[in-house]
């Protein structure tokens, strides 16, 4: 899945996300976010070289983790989309926002 320490099995991240989507509970979507906050790290670097010089990467970072959480919130595996992807077009829009507001 990644290169991140606390990755778990995909068994369990389906049951996490089915137990998240019929509860809506804030503990178990936080554990979800851990388990993708790299993605949001490899996202922003990309645009480490671009922005460097008038926009801090704790910036990009935030804004990337607020719309991961955003992203876990809106996401219905039901529809059969995976994740990373629904995830990294709304992290790269954030960052991309943060850098025009710069």
């Amino acid at each position: 899945m990644s290169d991140n320490a606390q990755t778990i099995e995909r068994e369990e991240m389906d049951a996490l996300w089915a137990r998240y989507c019929k509860h809506r509970d804030i503990d178990q979507r936080n554990e979800i976010v851990l388990q993708y906050a790299w993605l949001v790290k490899r996202i922003v670097l990309r645009f480490r070289g671009r922005s460097s010089n008038y926009i801090q990467l704790d910036d990009l970072i935030n804004n990337g983790m607020i719309a991961l959480i955003d992203a876990v919130e809106k996401f219905d595996p039901k529809l059969g989309n995976k994740f990373e992807t629904f995830a990294s077009i709304k992290i790269r829009g954030a960052a991309i926002d943060c850098m025009r507001a710069q």
